[in-house]
């Protein structure tokens, strides 16, 4: 909990790319390389078509539900929405 007036903690320190001899003593720490970016994002896109090309015929939205008008002043500019 920040209290009072102070300056809020955003710190960006930077990664360790390496360890021990330079001077940070619990050796080197894993460094996240993010190369394969644009092929996961293909893969995933690919994934989500054939998943939706699977469920393509059924409705989206569950089950099929008539049109409701609400009888009420309060709801009658509302659809499906009376309780």
């Amino acid at each position: 909990m920040v209290k009072h007036n102070n300056m809020i903690p955003n710190q960006h320190f930077h990664k360790k790319w390496a360890g021990g001899a330079s001077g940070h003593a619990r050796g080197p720490l894993h460094v996240v390389s993010w190369f394969d970016q644009a092929p996961k994002k293909k893969s995933r896109r690919l994934k989500r078509t054939a998943k939706q090309a699977a469920i393509a015929p059924r409705p989206t939205g569950g089950a099929l539900r008539p049109v409701v008008h609400c009888p009420t002043i309060k709801y009658n500019s509302k659809v499906g929405q009376c309780t």
